[in-house]
């Protein structure tokens, strides 16, 4: 139910992700600078990679992997 003294959400516009990959790929290319819709998807991706490997519960061989370890590989990957 939405109440009738607010207004309808707006979106400002809607990112293609693939679309976006690929005009950031093109830009490294051509020795531009990517846009920021490319650097916003490249941010959200590498927080993805870096939450998933987090979570992972390995037995290894030596303490030193610790979820911040893995985190941070994940976000740089």
């Amino acid at each position: 139910m939405r109440w009738p003294w607010t207004r309808p959400e707006r979106r400002a516009e809607s990112l293609d992700y693939a679309a976006t990959i690929a005009d950031a790929f093109e830009a490294a290319a051509a020795g531009t600078s990517p846009s920021r819709a490319a650097n916003a998807v490249a941010a959200a991706a590498a927080g993805c990679w870096s939450r998933a490997f987090a979570v992972g519960m390995p037995t290894p061989a030596t303490p030193a992997v610790t979820p911040a370890v893995l985190a941070c590989i994940g976000r740089e990957l």
